[in-house]
């Protein structure tokens, strides 16, 4: 979720008392923190076997005793959860017992960038600890309670809060500004930028599509004043680029955030931007390839296991994301908090071609480079052989050219057999999660780590 200071339930000493331990917990020793963690694990795993229907069956069937999930590594014993599990056995997976507070169980749902539904239950517990991450996230840019802050975002489900009277109540006394990006013109932007350029945020929070079309719009009308000491992009992949531009555009640093509805808060970037920090002390985060953790530097599917949500446990989750595995060597910045390397992006934006080439979302942005007068486009892969690519049209566009030139290069460099088909429109819409998603593949990603319960 985007706020700070959300949810009421719990005492302000609860959030206060969390807030000081999660700040301490990054500075363990990696040995220190992994041994929390696994005490977490064993009581969340313990909790699982006795009351949630389906991990019962899932380990009665493979013969695993609670006791014999002591850690991280014990992980792969257990199937991957994926979203269809969820879907056709949501039932099986809530907590039948053993949950703090039942009464304040909460569903929360997402609808993914592809719009499939997703809906999932998460208790106070959960809430508490992933809201009081978010803000120990905004320590690591720079940002204090109190000091101004602004978010561009896209989701309505995260906005509606700010849009009520209370909301509305609650970001003046917090120093808080809510710009909604789900269905913003460009004179919309225009007008958030002078917003901003008078707010001053000391944070700026975005998703990065947003928080790109609002430099893009600066740039374009001359506009000043826009200085924020931090960006936080999130929500979607930060790709070189787009860092060099937003770091030039607004003159700070920018601090990536990688997480998801479904589990919270993951992996945030420090002061070092070495890679991100793995928010360990409440998610266990495996990169798997072919059912197995891969070496450092090689990309695989992200699998979570958080260890606060006793209400609906999420062991094993696939995320539908690509990571690439950190290596064991600590951050310069001393946090004993574990590194991935990068998020590079959803699974289904990685275009899987007929011969078999997985192409990156950067694939098509790096033709789209050498490609003047287009000012969005948007990929969509309706099966192995069929790209759609939307085009809007900017200064300078040559229809004819331009798409002689991108199917050339898509079939020279990706793969001849793609059969590829362009439409020119004046406007590419966003998900109905509202982020923007330049690759769309509707071909399933099969990387060997599929669950089968």
């Amino acid at each position: 979720a985007a706020g700070v200071w959300t949810y009421r339930s719990r005492s302000q000493r609860d959030k206060v008392a969390a807030l000081t331990a999660l700040r301490k917990q990054q500075w363990l020793r990696p040995g220190d923190l992994a041994a929390l963690q696994d005490r977490k694990l064993q009581r969340l795993v313990q909790h699982a076997f006795a009351n949630v229907p389906y991990f019962r069956r899932v380990m009665e069937e493979r013969g695993i005793r609670p006791e014999q999930i002591r850690s991280a590594r014990d992980l792969v014993k257990l199937p991957v959860l994926t979203k269809q599990v969820i879907r056709e056995r949501g039932h099986e997976l809530r907590a039948l017992g053993g949950v703090e507070a039942p009464e304040l169980v909460r569903a929360n749902h997402t609808g993914g960038s592809t719009g499939t539904p997703l809906t999932f239950y998460q208790d106070e517990q959960y809430r508490m600890w992933n809201e009081m991450d978010l803000v120990r996230n905004f320590d690591l840019c720079g940002y204090q309670t109190g000091d101004p802050l602004a978010f561009l975002w896209g989701s309505d489900y995260d906005a509606r809060p700010y849009r009520t009277l209370r909301g509305k109540a609650r970001n003046y006394v917090l120093n808080t500004l809510f710009l909604d990006a789900f269905d913003s013109s460009e004179e919309d932007l225009v007008a958030y930028a002078r917003l901003l350029a008078w707010f001053q945020p000391r944070l700026l929070v975005g998703y990065v599509s947003s928080l790109v079309l609002l430099a893009y719009v600066i740039e374009a009308r001359g506009l000043r004043g826009v200085r924020p000491h931090a960006i936080q992009s999130s929500a979607e992949s930060l790709t070189p680029a787009q860092r060099e531009l937003l770091e030039t555009r607004f003159a700070c640093p920018v601090f990536n955030r990688y997480g998801c509805r479904e589990v919270g808060n993951l992996a945030h970037e420090c002061e070092a931007h070495a890679g991100l920090h793995i928010l360990a002390d409440n998610n266990i985060v495996e990169v798997v390839r072919d059912a197995g953790a891969v070496e450092p530097g090689v990309e695989g599917q992200i699998v979570v296991t958080n260890l606060n949500n006793y209400a609906m446990p999420f062991i094993r989750y696939e995320t539908g994301d690509i990571g690439v595995a950190g290596d064991a060597e600590p951050c310069p910045c001393g946090r004993g908090l574990p590194l991935m390397r990068a998020v590079v992006g959803r699974s289904s934006d990685i275009i899987v071609s007929p011969s078999g080439k997985l192409l990156h979302g950067e694939f098509f942005t790096h033709l789209f480079y050498k490609t003047p007068g287009v000012k969005e486009f948007q990929v969509v892969q309706r099966d192995l052989r069929r790209l759609e690519i939307s085009l809007v049209a900017g200064s300078g566009f040559e229809e004819g050219a331009v798409t002689r030139f991108l199917r050339h290069a898509i079939r020279t460099y990706g793969d001849p057999a793609f059969d590829i088909r362009f439409t020119v429109s004046e406007r590419i819409l966003p998900s109905v999660s509202g982020k923007f998603r330049f690759t769309v593949s509707e071909v399933p990603l099969q990387l060997g780590c599929k669950g089968t319960s």
